[in-house]
């Protein structure tokens, strides 16, 4: 039930958010593998799609955005959720990647630098991959991107 954001003005700030995003995102890159023809499998399409932000959902122990049990914050800045400070401070994508890897979700190196890179050249731990990314993660980027900008557009 893990939300995909914790502010209204962002995306899917709301129980299940995150499976309606990951959603969207596999519409999205699917569209997106037929528009450029590209002969990525339907196998990676979904991983990739579905597991993008799977960090978002927490830790074995931990989940990652709490309920904001702040009015002020609900009210004035539409934070339905706060980051749990308890967790491990990692990325999410490396979050998302250790969970997969803990339960034996075997990935190809595609679907791995795909998901790992998923928010783009702007993230700085993402700049060795710069410009030689394999398609799936260019097209998950636009997916993503995508994505959140109808889910923004939808909610607002």
């Amino acid at each position: 039930m893990a939300p995909a954001s914790t502010k209204l003005s962002f995306h899917c700030a709301h129980p299940g958010g995150l499976v309606e995003h990951s959603l969207n995102v596999l519409r999205n890159l699917k569209k997106l593998i037929q528009i450029y023809e590209s002969d990525i499998s339907s196998e990676s399409m979904i991983m990739a799609a579905l597991f993008h932000d799977w960090g978002k959902v927490g830790d074995l122990n931990e989940a990652y955005y709490l309920e904001q049990d702040s009015d002020w914050h609900r009210e004035k800045l539409g934070q339905m959720y706060k980051i749990n400070e308890d967790m491990q401070s990692m990325p999410n994508a490396e979050r998302g990647l250790w969970i997969l890897q803990h339960f034996g979700v075997k990935l190809s190196l595609d679907e791995w630098i795909a998901i790992r890179t998923n928010d783009g050249p702007g993230v700085d731990e993402n700049k060795p991959y710069f410009g030689r990314e394999p398609t799936l993660a260019l097209l998950l980027q636009h997916a993503d991107q995508m994505a959140t900008k109808q889910e923004k557009e939808r909610y607002s």
